[in-house]
Parts: C-alpha cells; structure tokens; sequence
C-alpha cells in the first residue's frame, strides 16, 4: 500500500508539472563549472549561500543515475561532486587527487555524449580529455571557493545555458538509460505491467539517514528465495522504483509536507496532490505563525458541523507515513489512511479530551504533537529526542481515535515524579486525556477546570496537597528553600497514609503564622482544606494509590493550583460545596478521637465572651501599633500532640472543656447543652481508654475526623435530616478503677440534677469535675456525701429513682473498693472522662427509653 500510494501520487503531481520524469531528480548544487567551446574552464561558480551560519545549497534538475553509491567508484552524469569532475579531494584543509574518479567520470560521459552535435556537449567532453590539476599548485580559480564546493555537487554551464537544460543531451541520457537495463523482464506488483526488475533502488534522502538510505532491500541470502537476487525478490519494476524514491525525496525536500518530531518523519499527502490539505494537517504537528490560527478555525466550522473551506473534500483520502533512519535503510513505523474529514475530527476528539484550564500566560488551545512528546524528555539530558516508537504509536491512536499508547502514561508519570512534582499544563491535559479514553472515566469527573463537587479521593487528595503547598508559601517570608511539593509530592501520590497526617499537622502551624500576617488568607486556606478533607468519603487515608489513581492526583493537584491564581470573576458565584461525609456511628478510634478534637476546639470558640474571628486570643507579648489580638486555640497548642500520644492530651482537654462548658451555660444554655451532649456522644463511641500512641495512618484518620466533624458543625442542618441514634457503649463489667471514678460521677451529677427543684447555677461537675479527674481523694468523700442529701430530696419527688440510683451508687462504690488515689496520672485521667461520658450517655439512653422516670436530660 505505501508503494502504490506514492506512486499513484507521482502520477497526479506529474500532470501538475511538479515532479521530474523518469530518471530525472532534483539535487541540491553548490557550484557550477563554466565552459567555453574548447572546454576550457573560464570559472568556478559557487550557487550555495550562507544563512545564519547555514549552507543553503540551490535545488537543481539534473539526470539521476538509477544506482545508488555506497562504496567504490561510480560517477553521476552531469551532476556530481569535486571528486568526480575536479579530480580532487578537499578534507581537513588539504587536497587529495582523486585521478581514478575523474576517469570514471570522463568515460561515462564519453559513453552518454559521444556523437551528440550539441555545443555544450562537445565542450563537455572537451573538458575532460583536457583538464588537469595541479595538486601541489593549485589554481586560485579553484581554491578560492574550496570550503562551499567541497560539500555539494557541480554542473556544467556553456554561454549562460546548463548542460542538463540542453533538448540533444536529454535525449542522449535517455536513450543511455534505456540501454543499460538488463535482464529479464517480470510484473511488477505494483502497475501490473511488465517491466524489469532493478537489484538496486534509488537513495532516499531521509534527515539522519546515511546517503542513499533505502525503502526496500535485500542485502543478506537468509532474506531471498526462489534464486532470486537482492531487490528482485520484491518484484518491483524499475518505472515503480523510480517514481516512489521520485516521490518520497520531492515529499522530504518540501517543508509543507513532512514534519520531524524526534527521529520521525511524518511524510503526508493527499490523493489529489493539493497542498491545501498538507498545509492544514502540518499545522497539527508543530507550531508556526499561522498554525494556531488554523487549528482554532478547523474546531470551530467542525463544532458547528461544516467543513473547514469549500475547496477541502471531506472524502479526499489523505495518506500519513512515518519514517526512520536505520543504519543504511530507513524503517517505515507506520503507514495510516483515512478519509481526510474523519482524521480533522478524531483530532477534535483529541483535543476535547485533552482540554485543561491553562495558564494566563499560554496564548494557544491545541498541544501541537511535538510540544506534546517533548513532555516527556528530560530537558536536562544531552539526549532530548523522544522515543521514536512513542511518536509513532501516539499519532496513529489519534488520528484512529485509538486508545493512546501505555507508555505515553508511565512517560509523562516518570517525569513528574522524577522532576518532583513540576505538573505542567500539557503533562496534566494528557494525563486527563488518556484516563478518559484508556480508562473509560466519566467526562463529569474529569473536567476541563477544578471540579469541587467531585467525590473521588485521589482527585481530592491532589487539591489538597495543592491547597497545603500555597498555604507554606503564603504563610512564609521570603522565598523557600524546599516546599512540600519537592519533598513529598511523590510519596503523597503513591502512599498518601504515611505522608498526609503530617502534612495536615504541620499545616496548623502555618495557618496560626498566616492568622497573624492576613487574616483573610487564613480563613479562607483554612476553610478550603477543611471542606477538601470532609468530601473524602473515607475515615482513612489511602495506604497506597494505583498509576491511574496518582493521574487523578495530578490533575487535582494541578487544577487547584491553577485555581489560586485564576482572576476572580466579580459575578462568579460560590461553588456548591459537596455534601459532608461524617460517620457519626464509627466505631474507628482515631476517627472519633479527631471528632472530639473538632468538637472541644467548637465548645472553645462558643464559649469565649471576647473571642476575635471565633477563635480564644491572648494579648500579644510584642505591643503593635495596633490594639490586635494575637490568637491562639487549643488547635495552635494541642492538635499535633493530640494526633500522636492522645492519652497524653485529652484528659487535660476535656478538663479545660468543663470550664469552657460552665461558661457556655452562663452565655448561651441551649448552645451549651448541644455541645455537652456531642462530646458525650463522641466518647461513648471509645474503647475505655486513650491511646497511648497513634501511627501513621491511625493519625490520618484522626485528621479526617477532626475536619470532617467541623464541616458539620459549620454545616447548614437539612430539613429532612435524620438525627443520629447512637447506642452508649458502657462497659458495666468493666474493672478499671479509674473508669468506674468516672462513670461514679457522672451518676452523682445527674442524681444531683434530678433532685433539684429548679435550674442550678453551678453542678458538681462545674466545681469538682478536673479535680475528681486528677485527685480523687480529696474529692469523693465530699461528693458521696452531698450525694445522700440529694438522693433524699429526690426520694420525695420520685421514689422510684432515687431507689435506682442509690442502688448503683452503692454497686459501683463497692467495686471501687476504697480506691480513692490522692493523684492519678494522665492515662487514668483519661479512663475517668471515658467512664464518665459513657454512663452518661447510659443515663440519656435510659431516659429516652423512659426506663427511669423523671429527671431531665440538661
């Protein structure tokens, strides 16, 4: 099929007067022996000019010889280098005779040109009978130009006229030609006709290849049969050779139809040889000043479904080869045809999926192929052409409208990894682009610009880790030395467990520097990682991430980075926040223990009378000009150490939180009973204990915890939302003495409660409940005590409670067994305020069941 292709285009072009007849070839001339009629040579004319430091050598017809030169001695007619019509050698500064090629040379044209009455041949073979140099002293006429002719090939000129335009010469070299075809005639597979069979094809001029590079050979015995020798085992006839290397060397000498990218060649045409549909596909491959502009007209006549010129046929088949050079041959990677319209629109669909929210500072829609696969060359190596078969296989899924090539993927991945996280526009649009088509993603999970709704966990991960890396750098002065985003993006993409929980800690203390230096920044950093961190619909971080999940990553992470730097749009409205994933029946330790954090730093915030920007201040130490309060939370203090060694912070946190929930009652009672019963809620969901350590992935749990309960705290209530039943986990058999303290307590408060014939200013929990925690003995025996008092007030207003709380009063005293410690230690702090938030949660359970009559949940 590439054969008969270039050979049926070879017929059109010849009737358009744009390619050479048999025989004939365009090479490229550096200089032009001028003749008189004796021979003699008048001048040495060099037709090459510098460009830029370049070469630019002058095209020319001449005749073409139908055998190649690889090796030995075989001149060209008319047409040839210093060697063969000098009779010398230019190298490294020096001259060499080359007197055996001069001869070869002088008796080839001899053959071609005796007895023809042409001046201009007759003054040829005069010249050579009668030129000589002088190696030793060589002319000025012929040193003068040295370094320019010593590169190309010469021709012959009489008066003004070239030998080669001479009507008697062309003849005299056509009838030559016919002469020395040899052998027997067979069919040719590609006209049909009989014709002969020529060993050896003609050289394509392919960049990068060896001279004379060949299509089609056959240079070893384990490739032929049949006793059949070289080339003629392809049964190619000598007018086929000739016009497909005629075609295939016109194609590579003309820009408009070919393009390199790496070591490929993309050779293409249409049918019809007109070159409007070379110049409109050539503009997808690489970009020029006009490409752009007809790139964005051919998308925007194919959205409206019309073709792109009345000139263009939709039907015309269009023809797309690949090249390579190979040592002495060229490779052929590929071979496409198609219906020119279906190429322009798999191309759109390439482009649509391949859409991304760029950067301001890009001025074009498409990725061109080259910009394409150069995203995946280091540009730091010496080396930056990329794999030849990555080139190949990448346009042809394209303009098949194919899955793209698997290494198109890892590549660009290797890259970003490698590069630490540089994610360039094109690196995330074909990352974008390739799970769309390869992995079947939903175009509404993977949009062209940041989409806040999207539930996916790697996606969301990935704007999360872009959301962290601006607040390091807003929070910073200066410039940093290393950011998050090189020292972890790779392992936040594959392993986000062992990385997340500590980005997220660390985060809080650059939100407390940004709280100092703009308030504004901080809100709105810290309530965008909040709202990230409360779409994931998980309790963990994920140990590990696939290829594609770390794709989803990277597109997350690119276009939340783009976002930050977007101009915003004054009559752009909020985006819809996702709904809050909160698992409020975990029974996941370190989840829950996240949510109590949440919840504690709530009460915090509620509870303060002079709170600024619902956060607990303190006066700064270093007086500004201004009367602001520097702020500090339990967060600020409390979260990173709450995160890794609990047992050690919760007990002192929900001692504080009594403090915090006295206030609270004074300020705002029904407030302070929605916050006392949701800590109570959280812990009874505990284990009986504080953790004493937390690994990695316990401690992301606890994050997401902490930020998807604040999310709901701050969420709006849905009218149809269901209240969640949560059933007290009280462990009544438990042992633990310091457990039993607490749950003691809770009932003491609430036997208090009930007996109390209106509302109380001050409970037992208001002035003894930090130091029941820390010092039971000084405690209890004041509190068992005042306990007989109430329960005789509550025996008059409810027998039957009073009789049921003095029971297990008296059960869980004689469990304790006169364990009334003078201190205990945080680990038993923290069993206290479990047992104590448990039984009550018992309590409220109970009540709502109406097993216990009487009493009030407050």
């Amino acid at each position: 099929m590439i054969i008969k292709s270039l050979v049926d285009l070879y017929d059109e072009m010849a009737k358009k007067g744009t390619v050479p007849k048999e025989n004939w070839a365009y090479w490229e001339v550096s200089g032009v022996l001028d003749l008189d009629e004796e021979g003699n040579l008048l001048s040495l004319i060099p037709v090459a000019e510098s460009d830029k430091g370049k070469l630019i050598k002058k095209s020319m017809l001449v005749p073409q010889a139908f055998l190649k030169r690889t090796s030995g001695i075989l001149p060209n007619f008319l047409c040839d280098n210093l060697s063969y019509f000098l009779g010398i050698e230019y190298k490294k500064d020096s001259l060499k005779a080359t007197v055996k090629k001069f001869e070869a040379a002088r008796k080839l044209h001899h053959q071609v040109l005796d007895g023809v009455p042409s001046k201009i041949a007759q003054a040829i073979l005069k010249y050579f009978d009668t030129f000589q140099t002088d190696i030793d002293h060589p002319s000025n006429l012929i040193t003068a130009h040295l370094k320019i002719l010593a590169t190309g090939n010469l021709v012959f000129r009489l008066d003004g006229e070239y030998a080669q335009d001479d009507v008697l010469v062309q003849n005299a070299w056509k009838s030559y030609m016919n002469q020395t075809l040899e052998g027997e005639t067979r069919r040719c597979i590609i006209t049909g006709k009989e014709d002969y069979i020529p060993e050896i094809h003609l050289g394509i001029k392919l960049p990068g290849a060896k001279p004379g590079a060949a299509l089609i050979s056959f240079n070893d015995e384990s490739y032929t049969s049949y006793g059949l020798d070289r080339n003629g085992n392809s049964a190619v006839g000598e007018e086929a050779a000739f016009k497909y290397v005629t075609t295939l060397n016109y194609l590579l000498s003309n820009r408009e139809s070919h393009t390199g990218i790496g070591d490929v060649q993309f050779i293409y045409w249409a049918k019809s040889a007109d070159k409007q549909y070379q110049d409109i596909f050539g503009s997808f491959l690489t970009k020029s000043e006009k490409s752009d502009e007809i790139i964005h007209n051919v998308f925007k006549r194919l959205s409206r479904g019309q073709m792109i010129d009345a000139n263009i046929n939709a039907n015309e088949p269009f023809f797309i080869l690949g090249l390579t050079p190979n040592a002495a041959r060229i490779s052929a990677r590929f071979f496409l045809e198609n219906s020119f319209g279906s190429i322009l629109s798999n191309l759109q669909k390439h482009n649509e999926r391949m859409k991304m929210a760029k950067p301001a500072y890009v001025d074009f829609d498409f990725i061109h192929f080259y910009r394409l696969v150069q995203e995946t060359v280091d540009k730091k190596s010496k080396d930056k052409a990329p794999k030849s078969a990555l080139v190949g296989d990448l346009l042809v899924s394209v303009l098949n409208n194919a899955p793209y090539p698997e290494t198109l993927f890892s590549s660009i991945m290797q890259r970003i990894q490698a590069e630490r996280g540089n994610v360039s526009w094109e690196r995330a649009s074909i990352i974008k682009a390739f799970l769309l088509k390869n992995r079947n993603y939903k175009v509404e999970n993977l949009t062209e610009t940041l989409n806040e709704k999207s539930s996916s966990v790697p996606y969301n991960l990935g704007r999360l880790f872009g959301a962290l890396e601006k607040l390091q750098q807003d929070s910073t002065e200066g410039e940093l030395n290393t950011t998050i985003k090189e020292q972890y993006f790779n392992s936040a993409a594959a392993s986000p467990a062992q990385v997340f929980p500590n980005l997220i800690v660390s985060s809080s203390n650059h939100l407390r520097k940004l709280r100092s230096k703009n308030f504004g920044a901080y809100v709105n950093a810290d309530k965008l990682i909040g709202n990230i961190i409360s779409s994931l619909n998980d309790e963990f971080f994920p140990r590990t991430m696939n290829p594609d999940e770390q794709g989803e990553f990277v597109i997350g992470y690119y276009q939340q980075r783009q976002k930050f730097f977007e101009k915003k749009n004054g009559n752009e409205e909020a985006a819809e926040i996702p709904e809050v994933f909160l698992n409020e029946h975990s029974l996941n330790e370190s989840y829950n223990l996240g949510r109590l954090f949440s919840v504690l730093e709530k009460l915090q915030q509620d509870s303060e009378d002079d709170f600024l920007d619902s956060t607990v201040v303190e006066r700064s130490s270093s007086p500004k000009k201004s009367n602001r309060l520097v702020v500090t939370t339990i967060k600020d203090q409390f979260f990173k150490s709450a995160s890794v060694s609990p047992s050690r912070v919760f007990p002192n946190l929900l001692m504080l939180s009594s403090n915090h929930l006295r206030k609270l009652r004074i300020k705002n009672t029904g407030l302070y009973i929605v916050d006392d019963k949701r800590i109570g809620e959280i812990i009874n969901l505990l284990n009986g204990t504080f953790p004493q350590m937390m690994n990695f992935e316990q401690q992301g749990s606890f994050v997401i915890g902490y930020y998807q309960q604040r999310r709901k705290l701050f969420a709006k209530k849905a009218e149809n939302e269901d209240k969640a039943s949560l059933l007290a986990r009280l462990n009544e058999s438990a042992i633990s003495k310091p457990y039993v303290l607490g749950r003691l307590f809770s009932i003491l408060e609430v036997v208090q409660q009930d007996s109390a014939d209106e509302e109380l200013n001050t409970t037992i929990k208001d002035r003894y409940f930090s130091a029941a925690a820390m010092s039971p003995g000084k405690v209890y025996s004041q509190l068992l005590m005042l306990s007989k008092y109430h329960l005789r007030k509550l025996n008059r207003k409810n027998y039957g409670a009073s009789i049921y709380w003095s029971e297990l009063i008296e059960q869980l005293t004689k469990r304790l067994a006169g364990f009334y410690p003078k201190i205990m230690n945080t680990t038993e702090q923290g069993e206290f305020m479990i047992g104590y938030y448990q039984q009550r949660q018992k309590i409220f359970e109970k009540k709502k069941d109406s097993e216990i009559e009487g009493g009030t949940e407050e």
